[in-house]
C-alpha cells in the first residue's frame, strides 16, 4: 500500500465517522418530542374528559377460579370511571365517577388542590398538585420513553412506551389520545374551556387567603 493509498483510506475514515456521528445526532433529534400534554402552558384553557376501561386480570395458576374470585372481591377497591377536568387559566374543576357510584369534587388553583373533608361540603382542605398531576398515570411520558410518530385511530401520533404501559399523544395538540395496558384503558376527548370562565367558590377563596397570610409570614 502506497502513501497515497493510505492517505485516502484515512481520509475517508474521517468522513466516515463524521457521517455517522451526523446522522446519530439527527436520529436523537427526531425522537425528540416537543414538550407533551398540558405541560405545554399555552394549552391551560381546555376542558378534558378520559373514560377508563378496566380489563379482566389473568386468572393466577396457583389459585381455584373460585379462590380467585374470592380474593378478587376482597382486594377490589373503588376504581375511576370518568375523569373531566375544566381549565380557565389557573383555575380548574376535577369531578371523577367512580365504580361505586361516588362522585368527587376537587377544584385546582394553580399548585393547590381543594378536596372535601366532610359531607357537608361545609369544610375543604387543600394540598398541593403541580399541573402534570391532573391526568394520572403519565407522568412517565418524557423524552426517553419516546418511540417516534404512529398512528392511532387514523390521527397521527407521538408514541411513548414504559414498561406495559402505551400512550398515543396527539402531534398537533400535543394532548393524550390513549392511554393503554395490560389491565386498563384510557381514551382522552377534549372540548372548549368553560364560559364563563372558572371562578374559585367563596370557600376556597377565603382558604386561599389564609394559605396567602400563612405563606407571607413563614416567609418573613
Amino acid at each position: 500500500m502506497n502513501n497515497k493509498t493510505s492517505i485516502f483510506l484515512s481520509v475517508s475514515v474521517v468522513f466516515l465517522a463524521l457521517a455517522l456521528t451526523v446522522t446519530a445526532a439527527e436520529t436523537k433529534s427526531k425522537l425528540t418530542p416537543p414538550t407533551p400534554l398540558y405541560r405545554n402552558s399555552s394549552a391551560t384553557d381546555v376542558t378534558i374528559s378520559a373514560v377508563f376501561t378496566y380489563k379482566q386480570k389473568p386468572l393466577d395458576p396457583k389459585l381455584t377460579p373460585a379462590q380467585q374470585k374470592v380474593r378478587d372481591f376482597f382486594n377490589a377497591s373503588p376504581q375511576v370511571l370518568k375523569l373531566e377536568i375544566a381549565m380557565s387559566g389557573t383555575v380548574g374543576l376535577e369531578t371523577r365517577e367512580y365504580t361505586n357510584n361516588l362522585r368527587y369534587e376537587f377544584w385546582r388553583y394553580g399548585d393547590l388542590r381543594f378536596h372535601r373533608v366532610s359531607q357537608d361540603m361545609k369544610t375543604w382542605d387543600f394540598s398541593q398538585s403541580p399541573p402534570e398531576d391532573v391526568l394520572p398515570n403519565l407522568k412517565w411520558i418524557t423524552a426517553s420513553t419516546y418511540r417516534g410518530v404512529k398512528p392511532w385511530q387514523g390521527r397521527k401520533c407521538h408514541v411513548y412506551q414504559n414498561n406495559e404501559w402505551t400512550a398515543w399523544v396527539d402531534v398537533e395538540k400535543l394532548f393524550p389520545l390513549c392511554l393503554d395496558s395490560a389491565v386498563m384503558q384510557v381514551v382522552y376527548s377534549y372540548a372548549p374551556p368553560p364560559d364563563p370562565p372558572l371562578r374559585l367558590p367563596d370557600k376556597m377563596q377565603d382558604g386561599l387567603k389564609k394559605i396567602r397570610r400563612v405563606m407571607m409570614g413563614a416567609e418573613e
